[in-house]
């Protein structure tokens, strides 16, 4: 299966944050950190989602889907990092991973689980049988990352 480094990806939160208030004239201090606990993923999967648009043009698509917790509640902001390759070994190098950004605001430290997926263009039609390993790391508004990452692999069919 061969997927594009560059690969444009969409990540979403599977809830809605709200902020209640009026717009201020000023620029609002910097966040305080929520506090020094990682985030963890749990339950994770990873699909053929079939052709998905991406950015006005259709590709095969793959959707890794999975629980995030965070106990200091950091979760108002994330970044979901992916990283594959085809040498099955439960080693995937992160070091230029698909990288998907959401950032609810305000950084009040209010979200400690929700239901996160990401979906990956895959560039091309992949060949029949063909194993990919894929590595998540999920980082939290505090810039902390779950450890070790999630490796999930899936076959072309």
């Amino acid at each position: 299966m061969k997927l594009s480094p560059s690969a444009r990806c969409l990540g979403f939160l599977a809830l809605v944050a709200c902020s209640g208030g009026t717009p201020e004239d000023t620029d609002p201090p910097p966040p305080t950190p929520c506090g020094a606990t990682p985030p963890t993923v749990a339950n994770a999967v990873i699909v053929d989602n079939g052709p998905m648009d991406f950015g006005g043009q259709v590709w095969p698509s793959l959707r890794i889907t999975f629980d995030a917790a965070d106990a200091d509640g950091a979760l108002t902001a994330y970044r979901i990092l992916v990283g594959f390759d085809d040498d099955i070994d439960q080693i995937v190098d992160l070091t230029d991973p698909i990288v998907a950004e959401n950032d609810f605001g305000p950084h009040d430290c209010s979200i400690s689980e929700a239901e996160l997926f990401i979906d990956i263009a895959v560039n091309g039609e992949p060949e029949s049988g063909i194993v990919t390993e894929f590595a998540l790391v999920l980082e939290d508004s505090d810039g902390q990352q779950s450890d070790p990452p999630v490796i999930l692999q899936i076959t072309t069919p």
